[in-house]
């Protein structure tokens, strides 16, 4: 209608042939959205050629940062099961896959403290809606009390690759039996083991299964940062719902 405000978005995917290839192409947020969230396309397009150039993401084909998009190859694939973490078959892939993302080189990614983003987030819930952001006070102290516990969680410690939203919805398994990653709007230096942190979140991965997968000594440490993606993801959630007025879009994406 003719002088309606259109309706804020999160990132949208636009399948699309051109000339002769099929491509998607990501539009981003507006500014008016990307901001609050913590979003940085240039961030972002570094990290996602770090990792095309492993082989492990799609390669940025084109960039209009006008006009709010980049492109890359569509990849024919499946989203990683639910239950990748049952399964050997599985398990190690995703596992080996974490470990090359942890070799990679990332002097140019901003260094991010979950704890410190989460508190971002919080205060800009805040002034957006209070009554929503209230719920998150206690939940959001707690984090700060035990990530300031943990001397590996300074600015020394952060030093990793991290791709800042591992999930099952971003990890595609080709026809070839490859992963894929997708959607490095978060990426940044973070400490080695949150993005498995964020796995074990995202796909309600027991303790009993990550135990096995973290030294016995980091088991604190990482139960650190388990509940600080917990507490930044909620956070996340309602701010993206706030925004937009979409609530489905922000739990799912």
């Amino acid at each position: 209608m003719s002088g309606t405000a259109a309706v804020p978005r999160l990132n949208r995917l636009q399948r699309v042939n051109e000339e002769g290839r099929d491509i998607v192409r990501r539009h981003w947020a507006a500014q008016a959205v990307a901001d609050p969230l913590g979003t940085d396309r240039l961030v972002e397009l570094a990290a996602q050629r770090l990792v095309a150039a492993m082989g492990l993401a799609p390669p940025v084909l084109a960039v209009d940062l006008e006009a709010g998009w980049m492109s890359m190859p569509f990849i024919v694939g499946v989203r990683l099961d639910r239950d990748w973490w049952h399964h050997e078959s599985t398990a190690t892939p995703v596992l080996g896959m974490l470990e090359s993302l942890r070799s990679l080189p990332a002097a140019s990614l901003p260094v991010i403290s979950l704890a410190d983003r989460a508190s971002q987030l919080q205060r800009r819930l805040a002034d957006l809606a209070p009554g929503v952001a209230r719920r998150w006070e206690g939940p959001l102290d707690r984090c700060l009390e035990d990530w300031g516990r943990e001397s590996a969680l300074t600015e020394a410690g952060l030093q990793c690759f991290v791709h800042g939203d591992v999930s099952t919805d971003n990890l595609l398994c080709t026809a070839e039996g490859r992963l894929m990653l997708l959607d490095f709007e978060y990426a940044h230096r973070g400490h080695r083991l949150e993005d498995l942190a964020g796995l074990v979140v995202s796909g309600s991965v027991a303790v009993d299964r990550w135990a096995t997968w973290v030294p016995t000594a980091e088991h604190v440490l990482f139960e650190t940062l388990v509940r600080a993606r917990t507490v930044l993801d909620g956070i996340w959630t309602d701010l993206a719902w706030t925004l937009t007025g979409n609530a489905a879009a922000a739990r799912a994406h």
